[in-house]
């Protein structure tokens, strides 16, 4: 064919629909002409079996050229809805033309022709939309699809290049985005959008190639956020949370990102009950955790951010790769679940430096939402077992500085979330409770983890030991050495032992448990000093109504732990002892083995004793509804206060006693040795404190607070009388012993002073362990306070009378009363001592001396003493015994209660453990039903697809054969010999041929003329020089 032929057929296609265009606008009937034969489906079907160089620039320039005037023609609509599904929506015959055309023509599609006011009435939404999916998978693909995926391309030759494809599916993708978002006039209220929503989702659920993915679910995501009010609620009725489960799962980062951010646009945009039906009844933000770590070994910072957006519910519609911007005091914690998914994705994800700036921002974060919202903190505390997934996020034995680092960022979370709780919430001190019991539970299985981790490795060298000795037994052997190695093989083999299955130790104090009280202990003494500090007293703070809550917190933490740092300084009585009896035996040491330092148990029960001077004695709250709050007998609260004050007591005394002792341990034994050391660590610290709270004296025998306290534990709750006069016979007896001691120092003092103020008489030796605790001097007490003598006739027992769990149990010892009346050797040796001969009576010098440092040791406890026996006198008259085999301060109480504080401890972290159980069993079982109710799901989408994808081409198969058949109806017009453009001089013959018809009778062929047909004859000639021609070439 000569190149003017060749370029005339290019061009009769653009001349043909020129045309068409100027009969459209020039010709009044031709559009309805055009309309009624269906002119666009016949130029549709030629187009399409013509060569693909006829959809040229002009060609599409003309099309468009018609819409235009289509859209703006009145009467135009059905018209242009023709060419809209003949021509310019129609993927199959575009798919062939130029790629610059296609897009030309896409953009064309997107922009004006979807601003005509009756495009809504041209285009079918849903139908469309399905189709433009249904192209973009079919024709516009940018990878081949693999397996999983089951449908099938077409792949024609010089299809664009893949910058193009991705050009086009914008565009077409902008198509459907605006198409969706049109409102419809016909829609009164919400516009429903399931139908073109549904297709999004069948696509993502269908397609399984990342790169054919990726402008799809920036789209949906879009949709999303644009258009909550239609797009969450058909989300939500199609199903759509399997769809992005499915996503998740993927290995590719830049498809599970997107697929969070549609998962937290439908959060955020959801009703709470959607929220809770859709989501929460299934656990599936747990899921999460499960889902990112399949193909993920760590968690990126790129996911955190959008995890993090979903927990704050401020959704950004881009990917951030940098630290999210700072956070506002507005953004509040919306899915709290989420703070536990983002911890045990960083505890269970491999460790690395990305890893680690994730903690640390992710705690910076959580810290700043807990300081500048009190809601945040609160909404934490009502999660369940929270104290699990915070502290699982700090080292308990940091190997390095940044793991140091965490864990500080661990410990201030947690003060914020404590003192929260201590200071506002009702029932806040249980939280502390709960705090304790599961860093306990942390603790000891990272301890186990430990211990376990080394014995491994001494089983890695007994292995390494055996091989070694089964190597060196071949050349043993040859000597006769066979039975040595045997042995020794054997008594190898038998070091290695199963373990034990593990189970939570009892409480022991540990590093973590202390921070956490000390973090609390300055968060609430900061709170005293700034009351302090105000213009309102201290005693209208307490007491005023906002602060009773946290008051009675105070006093439950404070109830909680006294009896068990008592004990850990090694309790009571071996102090009471170690103060009164220099020579005693009794042990300092905790018998309840908790694994803390008697210095800083000494030290917890000092700031304790000042936290109790406010929130004990300055606070009228009432004890008796706390007590039964923790199941406590009645004034149990006091009796720990006085073992708390008492035992503070005691170490200021022994700080004051080694201050002005000598300090010469030579010719002491190791136990000794020991004992004064541990006296030593108790009072470490006590001369520091200084002033009204502290040592104000050390000549006094009873410091000026401990006084106080002292007088304020029996007169706080005066008027439960037997409570009081239980609390003034111990504090009677504390003081008597006390005093009495003293007393005996001062006129009896040692020759040679040993270390810790050994005041051993002189000349002898002094065998009687806690003598002083029981040899009272009666008469020296009836002297100093005048008020015994004349009641000693009527002292009676009271053993009946002390209830069991006094805090001073007063016991007759019979054995030890019948000794009493037998004097010792060591009594009668001291008659016998040569220096008695040498002393002299004692000068009015002496007496001076002695009378003023007796008054300057006993003046500030005196009047306490005197105080108590005026107000008390006809009690204590009934009640005192004497001194005959009393046990001053008994320890059994405090015991008890500590073993109390620990099993109860044991027992939370037990039920933590069987919570946490019990909640991952039922996310197994939640996750489970959802798991099978998505497979079903994906099923569904996968056949609901296959059907749309038969239904597409079907409706274009349909449109060529009709197509045909109009073409032929109109050239047997064209053909027919009565028609008015017939030559009657012609003499034409007509020729028939079998067409496809199928009428009412159900018949399959029909004759129609035939314009091509010839003889017989010339189609056998035709047929014989066709074949000659090929057999020529």
């Amino acid at each position: 064919m000569r190149p003017e032929l060749i370029q005339v057929s290019k061009q009769i296609s653009s001349k043909l629909l020129s045309a068409i265009s100027l009969l459209l606008r020039t010709a009044s009937n031709a559009p309805q002409q055009l309309y009624h034969s269906r002119a666009f489906l016949i130029i549709s079907q030629a187009l399409h079996e013509s060569s693909p160089s006829n959809l040229s620039q002009n060609v599409l320039e003309i099309l468009i050229d018609i819409a235009k005037y289509l859209m703006a023609f009145p009467s135009g609509t059905p018209l242009l809805k023709h060419l809209f599904d003949y021509i310019l929506f129609n993927p199959e015959l575009w798919s062939r033309a130029n790629p610059a055309i296609q897009v030309q023509l896409y953009y064309f599609l997107a922009s004006e022709f979807l601003t005509c006011a009756n495009s809504i009435l041209i285009v079918q939404r849903c139908a469309t939309v399905v189709e433009v999916l249904h192209a973009i998978r079919i024709y516009y693909w940018v990878v081949m699809p693999r397996s999983p995926s089951l449908y099938n391309v077409i792949n024609r030759e010089g299809r664009p290049s893949r910058n193009e494809v991705i050009t086009i599916r914008a565009h077409m993708l902008t198509f459907i985005s605006r198409l969706i978002c049109m409102p419809d006039p016909k829609e009164s209220g919400t516009m429903n959008r399931d139908g073109e929503f549904n297709a999004l989702l069948n696509f993502i659920a269908t397609v399984n190639e990342d790169d054919n993915l990726y402008d799809v679910l920036t789209l949906t995501m879009r949709l999303l956020s644009e258009k909550p009010a239609a797009m969450v609620p058909a989300f939500d009725r199609k199903r759509g949370l399997a769809v992005v489960f499915k996503l998740i799962n993927s290995a590719n980062e830049l498809i599970r990102i997107p697929a969070l951010k549609i998962f937290g646009y439908f959060l955020c945009r959801s009703t709470l009950k959607r929220k809770m039906d859709s989501v929460n009844s299934l656990n599936l933000l747990s899921l999460i955790t499960d889902r990112l770590l399949l193909n993920s070994s760590h968690l990126t910072l790129a996911t955190y951010n959008v995890l993090f957006e979903i927990l704050t519910e401020q959704m950004t519609p881009t990917i951030n790769y940098l630290t999210h911007a700072s956070i506002s005091d507005v953004m509040r914690f919306e899915n709290p679940a989420m703070l536990k998914v983002i911890t045990n994705l960083i505890t269970q994800s491999e460790n690395n430096l990305e890893l680690m700036k994730v903690k640390r921002i992710f705690l910076e974060d959580l810290l700043h939402m807990c300081e500048r919202s009190r809601d945040n903190r609160r909404t934490i505390l009502q999660m369940s077992v929270w104290q699990e997934w915070l502290i699982s996020m700090t080292y308990i034995f940091p190997k390095n500085e940044d793991e140091a680092a965490i864990s500080e960022l661990v410990y201030r979370v947690f003060a914020q979330l404590l003192f929260h709780a201590v200071y506002l919430e009702y029932g806040g001190w249980r939280v502390w409770v709960d705090t304790l019991a599961i860093a306990h539970s942390k603790v000891s299985w990272e301890r186990h983890q430990a211990k376990f981790h080394k014995s491994g490795e001494r089983e890695t060298d007994v292995i390494f030991n055996l091989v070694q000795n089964l190597i060196s037994s071949v050349a043993l052997k040859i000597d006769g050495l066979v039975d040595q190695v045997e042995r020794k093989d054997e008594s190898k083999i038998s070091a290695d032992q199963p373990s034990s299955i593990y189970r939570t130790p009892e409480f022991c104090w540990s590093d973590v448990h202390l921070r956490l009280l000390d973090d609390l202990l300055v968060s609430i003494e900061n709170t005293v000093k700034e009351w302090k500090k105000g213009t309102t007293t201290l005693l209208d703070v307490v007491n005023s109504n906002e602060n009773s809550v946290f008051v009675a917190n105070c006093v439950h933490v404070l109830s909680q732990l006294i009896d068990s740092l008592v004990m850990a300084c090694g309790g009571l009585l071996p102090l009471l002892a170690a103060a009164t009896s220099p020579n005693s035996e009794l042990e300092i040491m905790d018998s309840t083995n908790q694994s803390l330092a008697i210095g800083t148990a000494a030290r917890l029960l000092a700031r304790f004793a000042i936290l109790a001077d406010v929130f004990i004695f300055a606070s009228g709250i009432n004890f008796n509804d706390l007590e039964q709050e923790k199941n406590m007998p009645s004034g149990g609260i006091l009796r720990q206060i006085l073992r708390l004050v008492s035992t503070v007591a005691v170490r200021n005394i022994l700080a004051c006693r080694i201050k002005t002792s000598c300090d010469n341990m030579l010719g002491m034994d190791a136990k000794q040795i020991a004992r004064a050391q541990q006296i030593a660590e108790f009072v470490s610290d006590a001369l520091d404190v200084r002033g009204k709270e502290g040592i104000m004296d050390p000549e006094h025998l009873v410091q000026e607070i401990d006084l106080q306290r002292l007088r304020g534990v029996i007169y706080r709750d005066i008027e439960e009388n037997r409570q009081a006069q239980f609390l003034a016979l111990a504090v009677t007896y504390l003081l008597s012993v006390l005093m009495v001691s003293r007393y005996r120092d001062i006129l009896e003092p040692p020759s040679t002073p040993s270390p810790f103020f050994d005041t051993t008489i002189t000349g002898g030796t002094n065998k009687d362990d806690g003598s002083g605790l029981r040899q009272v001097d009666e008469e020296s007490c009836v002297e100093e306070n005048g008020e015994l003598s004349e009641h000693r006739d009527g002292i009676v027992d009271r053993n009946a009378f002390i209830e069991e769990e006094s805090s001073v149990s007063v016991e007759k010892n019979k054995r030890k009363e019948l000794q009493s009346n037998i004097y010792r050797q060591d009594h009668l040796d001291t008659f016998n001592d040569s220096s008695l001969a040498n002393r002299q009576l004692e000068t009015g010098e002496r007496r001076a001396y002695l009378t003023t440092k007796l008054q300057k040791a006993l003046e500030t406890t005196a009047p306490l003493l005197r105080e108590i026996l005026a107000d008390f006198r006809s009690y204590l008259q009934k009640t005192l015994l004497g001194t005959h085999g009393q046990e001053i301060m008994n320890d059994a109480k405090g015991r008890l209660m500590a073993h109390a504080t620990r099993d109860h401890i044991l027992r939370v972290a037990n039920e933590a453990d069987f919570i946490l159980n019990r909640l991952r069993a039922e996310d197994i079982s939640k996750h489970a039903q959802f798991e099978s109710d998505a497979a079903e799901q994906m099923h569904r989408r996968r056949k609901e697809e296959q059907v749309n994808d038969h239904l597409v081409m079907a409706n274009r198969r349909r449109d060529l054969l009709v197509s045909a058949r109009l073409l032929g109806r109109l050239t047997s017009l064209l053909s027919y010999s009565g028609g008015a453009w017939n030559d009657p001089c012609q003499n034409l013959n007509t020729f028939w041929k079998l067409d496809v018809w199928e009428d009412d009778s159900r018949r399959r062929k029909r004759f129609v003329q035939n314009p091509y047909g010839c003889h017989h004859s010339a189609a056998c000639l035709k047929t014989m020089l066709e074949n000659k021609s090929s057999d020529k070439e």
